[in-house]
């Protein structure tokens, strides 16, 4: 294994604490903006977060273009290496075309700087068994083999056809890059079947309501959530990692308090456009109404017209 490979996949494997799902930035006609990036990063770093999740469901990744990502992904790591180069920073690159998911793989490969590429299961054509599904991630460790790849795992908007636990145990013996996965699913009993059946397999765990039964019962030490774009958020869950072993009424406070602020973001049904407006509000608020990301693009809202 090449050694630029391992040390990327020590440093996936070795995270702990908070990574946010990112939003993206839009201007006022819906096109990638990217002057916020570098406010944005250090509002995060200042409230606990440590690592990038760029281009997921929180960041729109599908409505969003491939020159788009390259963009955005340019712009992330430029304010990466400026300010904070510890700081993780993985990509989804899932696309409906296999084509394109290959081409922004290989892109953003060359670009360089980036930690570890996240792939969601067949959008539209589903496999039919374990291997398929592993045949389907080798396309991708093929076209970045020095790239770590994380599986990313949301039944709420994406269902596999297959076992994933006996998909993800074949992944990790024939795809070297295969080392983990974002875990976003509240089914606790699924997460503790491939946490005790996949091993040496880092998971992140990324749906908030969860994310103490995760570390108390799995010991899971790292997460990849929506709402550490918040401030405070991403120090709520820095405090359950520490205080896990000696204060757990304190940890149940900080659990109830993500999944309290949550909550309030899906109490109308548009938890992402919610999401976008309350980030804006707390800019504004701070006195750094030029950092605003826009709306989201349809189909959650309708604002944009292209």
């Amino acid at each position: 294994m090449a050694a630029n490979l391992q040390k990327k996949i020590s440093k996936v494997q070795n995270f702990t604490g908070a990574a946010v799902a990112t939003l993206t930035p839009f201007d006022h006609s819906g096109n990638i903006n990217v002057e916020p990036i570098e406010g944005y990063i250090k509002h995060l770093k200042a409230n606990g977060v440590e690592g990038l999740y760029v281009h997921g469901t929180t960041g729109e990744g599908f409505s969003l273009t491939n020159p788009e990502k390259l963009i955005l992904a340019k712009a992330y790591k430029a304010a990466i290496a400026k300010h904070y180069p510890e700081m993780l920073f993985i990509l989804n690159i899932t696309s409906t075309c296999m084509k394109e998911t290959l081409e922004l793989a290989r892109d953003l490969e060359v670009l360089g700087g980036i930690d570890a590429f996240a792939l969601l299961p067949p959008l539209f054509f589903k496999v039919s068994s374990p291997q398929g599904l592993v045949d389907y991630m080798k396309l991708v460790g093929n076209a970045a083999p020095n790239t770590p790849l994380l599986y990313y795992y949301i039944p709420s908007f994406v269902t596999e056809n297959v076992n994933i636990v006996e998909a993800l145990k074949l992944g990790v013996e024939q795809i070297p890059q295969l080392v983990g996965m974002k875990y976003s699913s509240p089914d606790i009993i699924t997460f503790g079947l491939i946490h005790e059946g996949v091993k040496n397999f880092k998971i992140f765990c990324g749906f908030e309501d969860v994310l103490l039964s995760a570390l108390v019962t799995f010991n899971c030490q790292a997460a990849v959530g929506a709402i550490f774009s918040l401030p405070g958020y991403g120090k709520r869950y820095r405090n359950m990692l520490d205080n896990v072993s000696k204060n757990l009424e304190l940890c149940r406070k900080e659990q109830a308090a993500l999944t309290s602020g949550c909550g309030e973001l899906r109490k109308d049904g548009k938890f992402f456009s919610a999401l976008k407006e309350k980030v804006n509000q707390e800019f504004v608020q701070s006195g750094n109404p030029n950092i605003n990301f826009g709306y989201t693009r349809s189909p959650i809202d309708f604002k944009y017209s292209f």
